[in-house]
């Protein structure tokens, strides 16, 4: 999900809100939601990975590359 200073181009609201409603379903309420790039970085970093890329795809999601620090 795009932070509020990031690009929304590509973005498509219906598919992250219904992405957000699965996760919620089947991970229970406040354990399943949608990160921003910063928020995927800061979790990657605390658990010893470094981010080395976000790659978009045709859909709303991207793949993101990460390596042990």
């Amino acid at each position: 999900m795009p932070a509020g200073n990031e690009s929304r181009e590509g973005f498509r609201f219906f598919d992250t809100v219904s992405r957000d409603l699965i996760m919620l379903t089947v991970q229970g309420s406040g354990r399943g939601r949608v990160r921003t790039r910063s928020e995927f970085h800061d979790l990657l970093k605390a658990a010893g990975f470094e981010m080395t890329a976000v790659i978009p795809t045709r859909g709303s999601v991207s793949v993101i590359e990460a390596k042990p620090v």
